[in-house]
């Protein structure tokens, strides 16, 4: 409901030349985060490690956090991250662009969409999580981008590992770096798959997070939102 909430607020938000403007005021980072804290509140849910609501040239450092002063902007790229905590905490990445996105933009979105979908559909009990992340490697190496694995250390490209065990803790094994049995996927694992693209040249990044149970029956999404790019079409 909370992603849904952001999707909807920018889908209805215009862009007035300066900005967005939603309701008559301009629609910052910390309006949408707003958005986000009222949903969790009614749901009784708590945000003890934040949220991120990053845009522009923020969204290409992965873990930035967004200044809740930024007025967004058609155009540019706009990171929702939410890992609110109930009993157990979650964790989901979408992002989003209001109006036309530049063509990099574009594709480096359809990348990190097809490179989810593939690191989704190899998951199996008994697998090894760095096999994945070596999946999601080959595919963003393939369309030209540099990784972790392929430049070691760099800020641009797939930068981060493919995702993290979600549990007590916001981060908890399994881990999807190196080998070993840290790195082995059972069932009852639950898990992010996050792949994304940064590019700091080009002022935008791209982040889908989805969140996984492998369960008795196979591969369950908790997540299962629109990847679009578009919120008006959520």
């Amino acid at each position: 409901r909370a992603l849904r909430a952001c999707a909807a607020g920018l889908a209805a938000a215009q862009d007035d030349g300066h900005g967005l403007v939603l309701g008559g005021e301009r629609l910052t980072a910390g309006r949408l985060r707003g958005i986000v804290r009222d949903v969790f509140a009614a749901e009784g849910l708590e945000q003890p490690q934040g949220n991120i609501v990053s845009a522009g040239a923020d969204t290409a450092v992965p873990h930035t956090q967004g200044s809740d002063h930024r007025t967004l902007r058609g155009g540019e790229a706009i990171i929702v991250d939410l890992y609110p905590k109930g009993g157990l905490y979650a964790d989901c990445t979408r992002t989003f662009c209001v109006g036309p996105a530049s063509e990099p933009l574009r594709r480096a979105h359809e990348l990190v969409r097809a490179a989810l979908a593939e690191a989704t559909a190899a998951v199996a009990p008994g697998g090894r999580a760095a096999a994945l992340q070596e999946t999601a490697c080959d595919r963003i190496e393939a369309a030209g981008w540099e990784t972790q694995r392929s430049a070691p250390g760099t800020v641009r490209g797939y930068v981060h590992g493919l995702g993290h065990g979600v549990g007590y803790d916001l981060h908890e094994l399994p881990a999807f770096r190196g080998d070993g049995a840290a790195s082995t996927l059972d069932e009852g694992d639950v898990f992010t798959l996050e792949p994304g693209i940064y590019d700091p040249e080009g002022g935008f990044g791209v982040r889908l997070e989805d969140l996984i149970a492998l369960t008795a029956r196979g591969v369950e999404n908790l997540t299962p939102l629109p990847y679009d790019l578009d919120p008006a079409a959520w």
